[in-house]
């Protein structure tokens, strides 16, 4: 089901009418969110729905789920200290380090050399036309691929 909102609701303030729901707002937020449940009925649906929502939810028990999913102290602190790769890694992923470039082309050599291991034919030959070498290669290389 697909309700059209009107073009004005748009516009209006949300939080207000949510704060309306709730009951915390200044005498100033009161009044403007007034005017507002008074002039749009979308407003004034959704304030129902979010009171709707406040008193179902009051109603629901008050028992615990049947496993907690909280961390305690000590599970933070070991997932917050890593491990050794984590430890040796972290200079690499400083915003302002050094190391940040060194390790892009590390990163970059190891892709590179990935692809020459994988398709060696790829590479020019170095015969007096290296260009035809490498235009004779490249055929060679997609008809045989490595496994």
């Amino acid at each position: 089901m697909t309700h059209s909102i009107p073009a004005e609701h748009a516009q209006h303030d949300l939080d207000l009418i949510a704060g309306h729901a709730a009951g915390d707002l200044t005498d100033a937020q009161r009044i403007r969110a007034d005017a507002l449940l008074e002039s749009c009925t979308t407003c004034a649906d959704l304030r129902r729905d979010l009171v709707a929502i406040a008193s179902a939810t009051r109603t629901l028990p008050a028992t615990r789920a049947p496993r907690d999913f909280q961390l305690s102290p000590a599970q933070a602190a070991r997932l917050r200290r890593g491990g050794w790769i984590k430890s040796l890694l972290r200079p690499f992923a400083a915003p302002g380090s050094a190391a940040r470039p060194v390790a892009m082309a590390f990163t970059l050599s190891l892709a590179l050399f990935e692809i020459c291991w994988s398709c060696p034919t790829a590479l020019p030959s170095r015969s007096a036309n290296p260009a035809a070498g490498f235009a004779a290669a490249v055929p060679a290389c997609s008809a045989n691929p490595v496994p």
